[in-house]
């Protein structure tokens, strides 16, 4: 993200993950719809105008989140390539469902706001969610078709 055309520094980048972790704080209590900029800023101890420097709205920051989360995803991709044969193949399975459901629950109300967003037809969503979840059926279809 860049502010007026630079690219942020070290402070405004502190600042704006300051706003993102509050996001994320409220958004595992509440729905994106029950959650103002005012309440994100307290909680981050900034202004409503500063929020507003780096993102448009809750929506642009829940976002931001989803993308996040999903950078997380190439960890999953080393465990799916590792072997699938016998009893390795079982424990391969095992950390490949263990690492989606931490990376779940890590960020599950971010993830449920990608996918009820992406479902009703939002492309920003539909975006991200093809991108952090085309790679893992990719390998996961390789692996199977292997």
């Amino acid at each position: 993200m860049r502010q007026q055309g630079r690219p942020l520094g070290p402070r405004a980048l502190k600042t704006r993950q300051r706003l993102l972790d509050a996001t994320a704080k409220l958004l595992a209590e509440r729905s994106v719809l029950d959650i103002s900029v005012v309440e994100i800023a307290r909680l981050a101890e900034t202004s409503p105008a500063t929020f507003y420097h780096y993102f448009k709205d809750v929506e642009t920051a829940a976002l931001l989140l989803a993308e996040q989360a999903a950078r997380e995803t190439p960890a999953m991709l080393e465990l799916i390539d590792a072997s699938w044969r016998g009893s390795e193949g079982l424990e391969t399975a095992r950390r490949v469902v263990s690492a989606f459901m931490d990376h779940w629950d890590a960020h599950h109300a971010v993830l449920l706001i990608r996918n009820l967003s992406a479902d009703k037809g939002d492309r920003r969503f539909q975006a991200v969610r093809r991108d952090a979840l085309a790679p893992v059926l990719e390998h996961l279809a390789r692996r199977i078709s292997e």
